[in-house]
């Protein structure tokens, strides 16, 4: 009689990804395509049902990565000047 594999869904994937791994998954995305709504739904798909406690945790940390990488954007020596009265150089 042959056993079948089991499956590796919900609250088993949890324990077998990590919590670690399920906040920095959309963290990383977040930060290199600079959206913030993706990374998002991919951590609720990579949970499902069973690991939706951690989701909000992911999503966070998803839109901290993502005002990180928008402010350092910002401040790089070749990215778009801001908005408003710039200080003159003369």
């Amino acid at each position: 009689m042959a056993s079948t594999p089991p499956q590796l869904g919900g609250s088993a994937y949890l324990r077998f990804v990590g919590l670690g791994a399920l906040i920095g998954i959309p963290a990383g995305m977040a930060a290199a395509t600079r959206l913030l709504i993706t990374p998002a739904l991919f951590a609720s798909l990579l949970v499902g049902t069973a690991g939706l406690d951690a989701v909000p945790a992911a999503v966070l940390a998803a839109a901290a990565a993502w005002l990180t990488i928008t402010a350092l954007d910002r401040r790089a020596p070749g990215a778009p000047a801001l908005e408003g009265p710039q200080p003159s150089t003369a």
